[in-house]
């Protein structure tokens, strides 16, 4: 796929992508540091491309700006088509001021992002989980018990809730979620990742569900849930510094 999103030439870094064709001038990105899975999220948007080179909006989180130096490798991820993809930037100038700026050129192509490194957001919706065997949700469980709760967490790959009742690792189940975007509601094949005890005061689990079922036109809808609820802390955060 890389030699598809950009062709390869010379400039300032040793191998730098020309993705001119592939973003877009206001285009939202996140950024991260690179090489560092646990590192902050921060958020920005493209004010020029030429080439491989871009000019961004000086990345924040919350109001407070991200510590940029010319030579730096940044992580950038771009939500297109309703998919999650990213790309390696190699910071060339970093220009603070009232209109802060960041000239950065592309060294790697753009790639999508793989299910196993989707974006997690916290949030809280109603879901009902149901189709689990009975005997699996305790003595007084029929057949047709749906479990009626809230998400803790969601990404294309998966949510996560909290339950009185643990369901088995392995376990099969079958998620209604309803995302606010004004669609109806998605009914998503699940798998159980784990179930976890996760309260002294009451009986309380964590339990983790894998999508098995989502067709792509279900997963771009998560996708922009996800990237949407991102924007919105992030602009709260702005307002709040």
């Amino acid at each position: 796929m890389g030699q598809t999103k950009g062709d390869a030439q010379g400039g300032p870094a040793d191998r730098t992508y020309d993705i001119k064709g592939f973003v877009s001038v206001n285009d939202a990105l996140q950024v991260r540091r690179a090489g560092d899975p646990e590192t902050e999220t921060y958020h920005s948007r493209i004010q020029g491309v030429s080439q491989g080179r871009l000019s961004i909006a000086w990345p924040t989180s919350r109001g407070v700006p991200m510590v940029v130096q010319p030579g730096q490798v940044l992580d950038f991820h771009i939500v297109r088509d309703g998919a999650l993809e990213n790309f390696g930037g190699l910071v060339e100038e970093a220009t603070p001021g009232p209109l802060a700026l960041i000239s950065v050129f592309a060294v790697s192509p753009i790639r999508k992002i793989q299910r196993r490194q989707y974006v997690r957001v916290k949030c809280l919706m109603p879901v009902e989980i149901s189709g689990v065997a009975a005997g699996h949700l305790g003595p007084e469980a029929s057949a047709e018990t749906a479990i009626q709760t809230v998400s803790s967490d969601i990404s294309a790959g998966g949510i996560s809730f909290r339950h009185a009742r643990r369901f088995p690792e392995g376990s099969r189940a079958t998620l209604r979620l309803s995302l606010p975007d004004g669609r109806p509601d998605l009914v998503v094949p699940c798998m159980v990742v784990y179930s976890k005890f996760v309260s002294e005061r009451r009986t309380l689990y964590r339990t983790a569900l894998r999508f098995l079922g989502l067709s792509e036109s279900e997963r771009s809808r998560i996708i922009r849930f996800v990237y949407r609820t991102q924007l919105q802390a992030q602009r709260s955060g702005n307002r709040a510094g």
